[in-house]
């Protein structure tokens, strides 16, 4: 049986397709775990970290793996946009 690579993992892969991360660059994944009031003030809940990469969210990783696209948000870190999320 065929297991299915972790959320981290997949979602290093999408960082890397999508220009976030270079594709040669040793990178790990690591879960933050900040209070209420750091996340209301936009902690970020994980990071991708390596040389020179420094990346994250205060979104979740599923929520950025799952989303139609990724873009900056306003505390420097990654934000996931939906096609329903947009207004014509």
């Amino acid at each position: 049986m065929k297991r299915n690579k972790p959320i981290s993992e997949r979602l290093i892969e999408r960082l890397r397709n999508d220009g976030w991360i270079s594709r040669d660059a040793e990178v790990r994944f690591r879960r933050l775990y900040p209070g209420h009031w750091q996340r209301s003030s936009g902690a970020w809940v994980w990071t991708v970290e390596g040389h020179g990469v420094d990346v994250g969210s205060q979104w979740t990783a599923l929520q950025c793996l799952e989303a139609d696209r990724l873009e900056p948000d306003s505390y420097g870190g990654i934000c996931p946009i939906n096609n329903l999320d947009t207004v014509s």
